[in-house]
């Protein structure tokens, strides 16, 4: 199985086992979705899944293989993250979700504190956000310092696991450490937030892993009812 598929596959269903999702009225948003690898490990749980990519060309090759599957825009449709309406859950269900995930994607953004902030502002409360990423405590060695390891074409912790096309942005080429993701989640208000790691692989010079963190967002009617 291709490892991006395998990722994606492992981060999904840590997702269906941490959130109880219902298939008839859970609404999801894959941001940065990509192809949507896993957007489809998740439509099966949920009413709804958007995801939202910045590449026109990615976008449309998600909506092919949605439609491949089965599977009408309003199971599982994407559009471009300038497409996204404005969350203003006073007002409307548009850009508001239950879950909002992004897999594998965060060390291509420079302000990560600005991007869960935003993919929060999208979450009804008693939702959830999901960020999977490469961590950046599994291995002290092998950093994209190296002669080895052309910065910004690729994640190096361990050794060249997650290549990218010349010229693509990587902010973060050797992923992130556990307290800049918690931080990240905690600033925004997120409650019971947890990193755990879903995935581990030896790249040859020593294990990387890919975390998933997760955290809710307060339910402020069950906060009244207390």
């Amino acid at each position: 199985m291709p490892l991006a598929r395998m990722i994606a596959e492992k981060v999904g269903r840590a997702i269906t086992k941490s959130y109880d999702f219902d298939e008839d009225g859970t609404r999801v948003m894959d941001f940065a979705c990509g192809s949507g690898l896993l957007s489809r490990v998740l439509a099966a749980h949920c009413a709804s899944i958007t995801g939202a990519d910045i590449n026109p060309a990615v976008v449309a090759r998600y909506n092919a293989r949605a439609a491949q599957q089965g599977l009408s825009p309003a199971e599982m449709s994407a559009i471009l993250v300038s497409d996204l309406p404005e969350p203003n859950p006073a007002e409307s269900e548009e850009g508001m979700f239950d879950v909002v995930a992004c897999s594998m994607a965060f060390h291509h953004i420079k302000d990560i504190n600005a991007a869960v902030r935003e993919l929060a502002n999208r979450i009804h409360p008693g939702g959830a956000l999901f960020v999977a990423d490469l961590l950046h405590d599994a291995l002290e060695i092998g950093s994209s310092s190296s002669s080895s390891a052309p910065r910004g074409r690729l994640l190096h912790v361990g050794g060249p696991i997650h290549l990218h096309a010349p010229g693509s942005n990587v902010e973060h080429p050797d992923g992130f450490t556990r307290e800049e993701v918690l931080v990240a989640f905690q600033n925004v208000g997120l409650e019971d937030v947890t990193m755990d790691v879903v995935h581990s692989v030896d790249g040859g010079l020593g294990v990387w892993e890919v975390f998933l963190a997760s955290g809710w967002k307060p339910d402020s009617s069950h906060e009244s009812d207390d």
